[in-house]
């Protein structure tokens, strides 16, 4: 099915008619453009893969339903479920929706008609469904790798009899494998959709029981412990015969909790943090131990030479900018620093260069950034490495001066060992003859369990937004699923004005979020990269060029991911997202995707990340704190009360480090407790250099990503206390900075 558009001159955007089709892999799948609210006002153009047959079938199965004919309901549903579990990720990635600016896919779709079916209902499908269930387990189980097909069929078939046992299942491989976070997952899944999940249900608490103590999960813990009590009043736990007590679980998931603060160690090495944006261990800034242009110890203070080593200047061109777009990621002792072209290694403890010029991955390509929004960085997951780097960029053109084209780069991720940095693939190859062959990847990917997921854009016509996972060793694809399009700023003679925006990927146990920057964020399984739900926010609306120039959006927030705010009381997780193209921010229901809370920006421009149930935000003169669930306002620190405010607004992306936000000013870090909003100074002023930068902390060392350079500071809150000794005790208090309340 093909569908026109038309774009009304009276919004301010011009008039552009052609197809809205947009080629998403599979047959029958057409992308149905949105053009206005349901309130009247104007919006930008939003395109979803939505199947009109698919629909028909839909409709089919709620009229079974509503006559009580349920084998033919069941039937339709199970057709349903059984052609997506079996279909290529884009031709099973349909959606519908469900309520204004809310889209569902359609496998999570007859999830949902299949959880509300009356007892009758349920008995039906066990009788006519027990048999092809068991078939599918049995068929998984012979895979090489079951546990992702085995939470596949309990999430498609609960209702039936051996669903719950194959979940367990699931779990049980996943901790035999040492992936005890994905077993902790689907256990806790387990427990928490099923009131009796498999006539085993202390067994798989105290398979979870196990797992909090493994990996530290203190608050899951004291939740299984005290239902535990119910029965019997001691907690203990059966692990094959042998007793174990409860309290002594609490106690090893203590002690792991407090290493894990100490080291910051996590799943995911990269240089955009964890889902939650934190990194697990307090931060105080010690000693200035060197900075990215001067190998070894360097004097405080002393400004450092040769600020643009590997391209690392501030933004330049037209929209010049302050703004640091590096992202540094530390694996292996080493710290590694992406650019437009080059990948430039560091000894973390010296500071001694790798590579004397860095590694020249784009030696024919010399690009200078010219896009404030862009993040230089990487990820590094099971010794790989792999970043964004310019792979071409598309030529300008202007006529009499006049814009006919930019230069918009194409960005490819490519992955490097991460000991001997050799390279290991390079997306400018590996993708050709897929359908992202001309897209571009501008952002670090996010990793989970030797899986790399990258967001992109295709521009065809319209933008498309993708998001893709790769073998984290290889970079082979493993699915690509396009999620919907829309339009950027053009310039009179209608060719596109602006590199399109591109906001980098979450990945939780089982679900991967994206903020797509072209009106939705989206949900995607893990595994499949289908579609869970796609819901609305409103857009800042992208103008027609205004006589000879384009006009861009006065864009607000910085570049960050979403923040997964987890909950361990049964109230559901929350996805809080600020998007490029929006005024707002919001808080989801993590699992179906309804928006919660909604506020405006103000002058808002950094998401922080989250602790103890709340959000974090930033920017220019101000530090809120959110209630993730409710959107409540818990504490606002005004900067402008401070000493030296004239001259100090929040100058890049902060950190949540232990129970406080780090937030990075022109001169000196702010550290806000997270719990009350209370402001102490980490440093009076940093060391030979201002305009801030991005925190980030590895081990022992705080690194401070500033626009023209990246400094290593000492950690002393990582340093206390090792080796009988408080912290270096190198002239400590000549050098130690101030900590105080303002």
């Amino acid at each position: 099915m093909l569908l026109s558009s038309r774009q009304d001159r009276s919004r301010g955007v011009g008039v552009r008619v052609g197809l809205a089709f947009v080629v998403a892999g599979g047959v029958g799948l057409a992308a149905v453009s949105v053009g206005a609210r349901a309130d009247g006002r104007a919006k930008n153009r939003i395109s979803y893969p939505v199947d009109a047959i698919l629909e028909v079938r839909l409709a089919e199965a709620k009229r079974h339903e509503a006559r009580a004919e349920w084998e033919q309901a069941l039937a339709v549903y199970k057709d349903i479920l059984e052609a997506n579990a079996t279909a290529d990720p884009n031709e099973g990635n349909r959606v519908t929706p469900v309520a204004p600016g809310r889209h569902v896919g359609v496998s999570g779709w007859v999830r949902g008609r299949l959880r509300v079916l009356p007892k009758e209902a349920r008995v039906v499908y066990r009788k006519t469904s027990d048999a092809w269930v068991t078939d599918r387990i049995q068929k998984a189980l012979l895979t090489d790798d079951p546990a992702p097909q085995l939470d596949a069929i309990y999430e498609d078939c609960f209702l039936a009899t051996d669903a719950p046992r194959a979940l367990e299942r699931a779990g049980d491989l996943d901790f035999a494998e040492g992936e005890i976070a994905a077993a902790l997952d689907r256990y806790w899944r387990l427990l928490r959709q099923h009131r009796d999940p498999t006539g085993r249900e202390n067994i798989v608490r105290a398979k979870a029981a196990v797992c909090c103590a493994l990996i530290g999960r203190v608050d899951r813990l004291r939740k299984l412990l005290d239902e535990i009590r119910l029965f019997d009043p001691e907690a203990r736990l059966d692990l094959d015969g042998r007793i174990v007590r409860g309290e002594d679980l609490l106690l090893q998931a203590i002690a792991v909790e407090a290493e894990r603060a100490r080291t910051g160690e996590t799943a995911e090495r990269g240089a955009l943090g964890t889902a939650g944006g934190a990194v697990g261990r307090a931060i105080e800034l010690g000693i200035h131990l060197w900075d990215q242009a001067a190998a070894g110890r360097v004097v405080p203070g002393r400004t450092p030479r040769n600020p643009q080593a590997f391209g690392l200047g501030p933004i330049g061109g037209a929209r010049a900018s302050n703004i640091s777009p590096h992202y540094p990621v530390v694996a292996e002792g080493r710290l590694a620093l992406a650019a437009a072209d080059k990948l430039a290694i560091y000894d973390l403890a010296s500071g001694k260069p790798l590579f004397r010029n860095g590694l020249d991955v784009r030696p024919t390509v010399h690009y200078e950034e010219t896009n404030d929004r862009v993040i230089y960085g990487g990820t590094s997951h099971r010794g790989v490495f792999s970043a964004p780097f310019v792979q071409r960029v598309a030529n300008e053109e202007y006529w009499r001066g006049i814009p006919i084209k930019v230069k918009i780069p194409v960005r490819k991720l490519v992955g490097f060992d991460g000991r001997t940095w050799k390279r290991l693939w390079d997306h400018s190859e590996t993708l050709e003859e897929t359908p992202l062959q001309v897209a571009s990847f501008p952002t670090p990917p996010a990793a989970r369990r030797g899986t790399l997921y990258a967001s992109a854009f295709l521009v065809r016509g319209f933008v498309q937004s993708w998001v893709a996972a790769f073998d984290a060793r290889t970079g082979e694809p493993k699915w690509m699923t396009w999620l919907c399009s829309g339009q950027v700023e053009q310039t009179m003679f209608g060719e596109h004005a602006i590199e399109p925006l591109c906001s980098p990927v979450v990945a939780g146990n089982d679900t991967v979020f994206h903020v797509t920057s072209f009106g939705a964020v989206v949900a995607l399984e893990a595994r499949t990269g289908r579609i869970k739900w796609m819901t609305e926010y409103e857009q800042i609306e992208v103008q027609a060029a205004q006589g000879y120039y384009p006009r861009e959006r006065d864009i607000g927030w910085r570049n960050c991911p979403p923040v997964l705010v987890e909950s361990d009381d049964g109230t559901g997780s929350v996805l809080v997202i600020t998007p490029l193209d929006s005024n707002f921010y919001y808080g989801l229901d993590a699992e179906r995707g309804a928006v919660i809370w909604k506020e405006h920006r103000d002058d808002l421009q950094y998401l922080v990340g989250a602790a103890d149930g709340k959000v974090v935000l930033a920017g220019n003169r101000m530090v809120v704190a959110r209630d993730a669930r409710t959107g409540k306002r818990v504490w606002e620190s005004d900067l402008k009360d401070l000493p030296y405010a004239r001259t100090e607004v929040v100058s890049g992306r902060g950190v949540i480090a232990g129970r406080d936000a780090v937030i990075p000013l022109r001169h000196r870090l702010l550290s806000v407790e997270v719990e009350t909003g209370s402001v102490s100074a980490l440093s009076n002023t940093f060391n030979g250099h201002s305009n801030g930068g991005n925190v980030f902390a590895w081990g022992d060392q705080v690194l401070i990503a500033a626009p023209s350079r990246i400094h290593v500071y000492e950690n002393r809150a990582a340093t206390k206390g090792k080796s009988g000794k408080d912290g270096d005790e190198r002239d400590q208090e000549k050098r130690k900075p101030s900590r105080r309340k303002f």
